[in-house]
């Protein structure tokens, strides 16, 4: 349904104004199509796949605990947006250097390949010592080593159907929770940067009573416009032969003018709707705020409402001359779908170099085909661990429509030889079936004469989950003629 709202032209008189409200609007109606159309992430299913990975991978920091946080685990948030897997030690103190190098280790792992781990944010108590995105993992390093109480890497995660989001893997000393003193003090900096979707992020974090009132209806006007906003700043940094399949597949959005385009003026909807709920919320919110509720309303009314036709216009004049194809400046891969190796038939936002053209969109009914970035984009290449088959659980890239992607990493040529031995040679990716009958990008670790025949690795996982399998539970071209 649509949740245009108010006017979004500005008050300015004249024709001109006029004819760019007129394409303004139907921008937003294709942003509103493209809302209703998209297929998003099943929530419940990443959270409890992402409970799973802290489970596992916990005991790799045996001071620490994983805790859940975040919208990912909140019954108040309805859209995947991001997610947090967060390791929180109670006693207070610096971060080991060994540990922060564990942390590191983990989410290169998990987000397929150093590359993927594109920002960092260290801080000591309520002081930020760094915060931006980074290539050189080194400089973070240096501030961990000076002393810091809260360390956290976002890197591109893969999701079921090719989806991928921002994951903020953290480690944390002391309490897990931030004050209420805290959070009205970063709301104030959110006003000010006309942040109003953090706002509203924030109040409903601090807020008890009316809680589920005030997040339905973020969810009804602007939680799917969040992740719509947050999926946008992804795409323009993947490499452009993923670009436009991404936009189309996934987000349901033309390719043209660009992706910038499209994330500017949702970005500026999503703030129009958070600003206004939050001015017509004043006497559900005004308890919470405390002694801070008048200043703060005093800020938000005072606060000029993002005029959508004056952004619509300033995009139509300047950035909507930025093309996909020029946004691009990502390393080689994707997030969410087969390495560097892959043939056509993988993912189409991957590649073998930057500007080749080896990967061809799949075609299928999934959700989507290809990869995306955070909210503040780094280079990525591969997708976060094994991968699901499509209606299953979350573990990366699925194999959907087509259940051989995982397999197509080797060349169908390799499908020549008589004996499963000579198919199937060590370090052979293919999809297996786990213990829990769901699908998993794997590789070949050993193959032998009695059923089940192969000893398989799944990718991202311990070696205490390599299984033998039998044949009904691989997918591979290299098995067509002996099934």
């Amino acid at each position: 349904s649509s949740h245009s709202g108010a006017n979004v032209c500005s008050s300015s008189p004249g024709s001109s104004v006029s004819s760019c409200c007129k394409m303004a609007h139907a921008s937003l109606q294709t942003i509103e199509h493209a809302l209703n159309a998209i297929r998003y992430p099943e929530k419940n299913a990443v959270w409890e796949h992402v409970k799973r990975l802290g489970k596992q991978h916990a005991r790799k920091f045996p001071s620490y605990a994983f805790i859940p946080r975040g919208g990912l685990s909140s019954p108040y948030v309805q859209y995947v947006t991001d997610v947090d897997f967060i390791l929180n030690n109670p006693h207070h103190g610096p971060v080991a250097v060994g540990d922060f190098d564990q942390l590191l280790d983990l989410a290169e792992k998990l987000c397929r390949g150093p590359g993927n781990v594109y920002s960092a944010r260290v801080s000591w108590g309520e002081e930020e010592l760094f915060d931006q995105e980074v290539r050189d993992m080194g400089q973070v390093r240096l501030h961990v080593e000076k002393g810091a109480d809260v360390v956290t890497l976002t890197g591109i995660y893969g999701l079921q159907g090719g989806w991928s989001v921002p994951m903020d893997f953290t480690l944390q000393r002391g309490d897990s929770r931030m004050s209420k003193a805290n959070r009205i003090s970063k709301i104030y900096r959110n006003i000010k940067e006309h942040n109003f979707a953090k706002v509203v992020s924030r109040i409903r974090a601090i807020l008890k009573a009316s809680k589920q009132q005030f997040a339905d209806s973020w969810n009804a006007t602007g939680g799917a416009l969040r992740f719509l906003v947050k999926q946008l700043d992804l795409v323009q940094f993947m490499p452009s032969q993923g670009q436009r399949p991404y936009l189309t597949a996934f987000l349901q959005l033309p390719p043209h003018p660009s992706a910038a385009f499209w994330k500017e003026l949702a970005s500026a909807e999503m703030q129009r709707r958070a600003l206004h709920l939050l001015q017509s919320s004043r006497a559900l919110l005004s308890s919470v705020l405390g002694p801070d509720a008048s200043k703060i309303f005093a800020l938000l009314d005072a606060a000029p409402s993002p005029s959508v036709a004056d952004v619509h216009d300033a995009l139509v004049q300047g950035l909507a001359g930025l093309r996909i194809d020029d946004r691009s400046h990502r390393s080689p891969g994707c997030a969410g779908g087969p390495s560097a190796e892959s043939a056509p038939g993988g993912a189409p936002g991957c590649r073998a170099e930057r500007g080749s053209a080896d990967a061809v969109p799949r075609a299928g009914s999934g959700a989507g085909h290809g990869s995306s970035r955070g909210e503040q984009g780094r280079a990525f290449n591969r997708s976060q661990g094994p991968a699901l088959a499509e209606g299953s659980g979350v573990r990366g890239q699925p194999s959907g429509s087509n259940p051989s992607r995982g397999a197509q990493q080797q060349s169908t040529s390799g499908t020549a030889g008589t004996t499963l031995a000579e198919r199937l040679p060590p370090g052979t990716s293919l999809n297996a079936r786990f213990s829990d009958g769901l699908w998993y990008d794997a590789s070949v670790v050993q193959v032998r004469g009695k059923a089940p025949q192969v000893k398989v690795h799944f990718n991202g996982y311990d070696k205490s989950d390599d299984q033998w399998v039998g044949l009904d539970g691989l997918r591979s071209k290299r098995l067509e003629g002996l099934k």
